[in-house]
């Protein structure tokens, strides 16, 4: 729905693009900022699941798995 309305702003409103993105940035902060009524809006637990694990963990202690899921978007 952002990327809708930043194009609609850059094609036929004519805003440059770094415009559009930069405010709607501020925009979406803001209504996050007005929805959590300022408080800072906590994960939880995040750091014990095994997704978490898998997306920045290390292999075998030693290797960041970020490293191989860098790889394999250069291999793809």
């Amino acid at each position: 729905a952002a990327g809708v309305l930043n194009g609609i702003l850059v094609a036929k409103v004519g805003i440059p693009s770094i415009v559009a993105t930069i405010a709607m940035m501020f925009f979406w902060r803001g209504v996050v900022h007005v929805i959590s009524q300022g408080l800072p809006i906590v994960l939880g637990a995040v750091g014990d699941t095994a997704l978490f694990q898998i997306l920045t963990g290390r292999v075998g202690g030693v290797i960041p798995t970020q490293f191989l899921w860098m790889l394999l978007l250069v291999v793809v």
